[in-house]
């Protein structure tokens, strides 16, 4: 390939790699957030897979694969474990309990009614049968009225 300055010894330009690196790096800066990191990564690694044609993969496309698959990783497995927390952490699903009242206007709202009802299995792993999460709210919080700022 002839530039004006002479031969680009091998050099390519390959716009779909470089867009692999970029989204994978967005992907694992955004772990946070699952919903733009694991779209992000796993459009890196979609867009790396394309970019390689009947070629072997260039190195940008090897570091967006790369970069996607930890992004989306790492998000799936800090929200996996948040909702763990929440969900084994007495208190926590108090406070969520008291907030889901707030936010539906039901204060006979249960959730561990609910989480026992959508997911079966989680009953004993959790202890959803147990009804100790009154005593754990604040009072001035305790009456579905809470400020939640």
């Amino acid at each position: 390939m002839d530039t004006e300055y002479g031969y680009s010894y091998g050099y390519s330009r390959n716009p779909m790699a470089t867009a692999a690196v970029v989204l994978g790096v967005i992907s694992l800066f955004t772990c946070l957030v699952f919903y733009i990191s694991v779209p992000c990564g796993a459009l890196a690694v979609l867009l790396a897979i394309l970019s390689r044609g009947k070629n072997p993969m260039p190195g940008k496309s090897k570091a967006g694969v790369v970069c996607g698959m930890i992004g989306m990783c790492l998000s799936v497995v800090i929200t996996l474990a948040s909702v763990w927390v929440v969900l084994t952490n007495a208190q926590m699903r108090a406070y969520m309990e008291n907030y889901l009242q707030y936010y539906l206007g039901d204060s006979s709202f249960d959730l561990d009614q609910e989480l026992g009802t959508m997911f079966p299995a989680l009953k004993d792993a959790l202890g959803l049968d147990d009804s100790e999460t009154d005593d754990l709210l604040p009072s001035d919080a305790s009456d579905g009225k809470g400020d939640f700022i």
